[in-house]
């Protein structure tokens, strides 16, 4: 007897549709929960498992060998992130699922926003969904669910990472460090604006809370 393993609406089922009931006696179908792929494809036994797995239950993604693509890209590169702001760690994971997710599984499902036009935009504010196809309105919306709304510097090179596998090393860590650089900033400027909107609108004497 042989035991045909096959992933559901691929390439690889097209001539099995087709000559399956003449060749086939039992037929089974395995389909796992994205959180009991998740679970399979994940061990916790790296710090970040836990938010991976979240993010890629959010994306609906039951391919285990998709799951451990993700997981390898971000293994690859995650010491480049050790000292980083949590912010940019989450973007390491938040955006490596996407492209993966967006490079491996959009050629079988065209619900899901092919890699290619996600480099395409600078910022997704910027699409007009009036001149966009109904796929491509379908595919913005799927993003900013997600809440990715831009490709910056970072973002370019995940994509070159989930396509290449692979990464220039001075290249990674230069636009590391000014993405974190630049969270720092960002970070810091929100919390002065913060403290002044408390001060400007308060009835309270806050000034020694300011100095």
């Amino acid at each position: 007897k042989i035991v045909l393993m096959l992933n559901d609406k691929t390439q690889d089922t097209k001539d099995y549709e087709q000559y399956k009931e003449k060749i086939v006696d039992i037929e089974l179908e395995f389909s796992p929960t994205p959180m009991e792929s998740a679970l399979v494809a994940f061990n916790n036994k790296k710090i970040y498992h836990s938010e991976l797995s979240e993010i890629t239950v959010s994306l609906g993604i039951k391919n285990i060998r998709v799951l451990k693509r993700i997981d390898r890209s971000i293994d690859l590169v995650f010491h480049y992130f050790e000292n980083a702001e949590v912010e940019i760690k989450s973007q390491l994971l938040r955006v490596t699922a996407l492209f993966c997710w967006a490079y491996y599984c959009s050629v079988y499902d065209k619900d899901i926003p092919s890699l290619d036009f996600i480099e395409s935009i600078d910022s997704i504010y910027l699409l007009d969904s009036k001149m966009l196809d109904d796929e491509r309105k379908q595919w913005k919306n799927v993003l900013l669910s997600h809440n990715f709304n831009k490709l910056d510097d970072l973002n370019r090179m995940l994509a070159k990472l989930v396509r290449r596998g692979y990464i220039d090393r001075a290249e990674f860590e230069t636009v590391v460090s000014t993405a974190n650089e630049k969270c720092i900033i960002d970070k810091n400027i929100n919390s002065y604006k913060i403290a002044w909107d408390d001060f400007y609108y308060s009835f309270v004497d806050e000034q020694s809370l300011i100095v």
